[in-house]
């Protein structure tokens, strides 16, 4: 039966079910190979046979939580929680709910949680890149360094939703977006990061960015009044003399 896993379609189909009936633990292994199966019915008999075999498939399903392939991912979490597993206040259970999108429980989670949800800024879904920056963002000091270091490979959809945490390191990834995004959304937050890294550090930001800055308001349509996501008067101001103590400094 195990070697039936690797036949033609119509063998592989039946092959899972027969092997969760028998209950063998021998056959965890290929039943978790089996979830990597380009035939969607053989993955989803595969699961159901690793659900049945219970117990001994808990800790092969608990390594796939963390597989790069969302469909094994989310097979694996469906099957632990038919099988009755509970996720943990630990980094197996962080993985199991970012898989299922429980985002709120990942904060809970805290510092365990880090991992998988740096994991998840990477997935191919906007939505779940987006809920596991805000809990990121929300987990706080715990993830900042892990961030910092993840971001040259973040999205602008995920750089946007670090404004919050006023990092001068920050600013290059603002620029970034602002300089490639296409969404309006996006290069509003992006503004409104800088500006909070602005008027947080002030001269003490690199000088070298003073003219990039300084050129933003005009390059990216800050000054109209009918945009929603312009800076008002006041908040151009505070940039501008920002940007002159930090041309000061460059001149010293």
């Amino acid at each position: 039966l195990i070697a039936a896993l690797n036949s033609d379609s119509n063998v592989r189909w039946w092959a899972p079910d027969a092997l969760g009936q028998i209950g063998d633990a021998r056959a965890v292994e290929p039943l978790m190979a089996a979830l990597k199966d380009s035939d969607s019915n053989v993955r989803r008999w595969a699961a159901g046979a690793l659900v049945k075999i219970g117990a001994p498939a808990v800790e092969p399903l608990m390594a796939a939580l963390k597989d790069s392939d969302i469909d094994v991912r989310e097979a694996a979490a469906d099957a632990l929680g038919k099988i009755g597993w509970r996720p943990g206040q630990d980094e197996s259970g962080a993985a199991y709910w970012v898989v299922k999108r429980e985002w709120d429980k990942c904060i809970e989670i805290g510092t365990p949680a880090v991992e998988p949800l740096i994991a998840a800024l990477k997935d191919r879904e906007r939505r779940v890149r987006g809920g596991a920056a805000v809990a990121l963002v929300k987990i706080g000091t715990p993830a900042v360094e892990p961030l910092m270091a993840a971001l040259s490979s973040l999205t602008d959809d995920v750089l946007v939703f670090l404004g919050d945490w006023c990092d001068v390191r920050c600013l290059d990834a603002f620029l970034h977006v602002i300089q490639n995004s296409i969404f309006e959304g996006e290069m509003a937050a992006a503004r409104d990061g800088i500006l909070k890294l602005l008027t947080t550090y002030g001269s003490n930001i690199d000088s070298g960015y003073a003219e990039i800055l300084m050129n933003l308001p005009d390059k990216v349509g800050l000054t109209r009044n009918q945009s929603d996501y312009s800076w008002d008067q006041g908040q151009l101001e505070d940039v501008k003399i920002s940007m002159e103590s930090i041309r000061s400094k460059a001149r010293v």
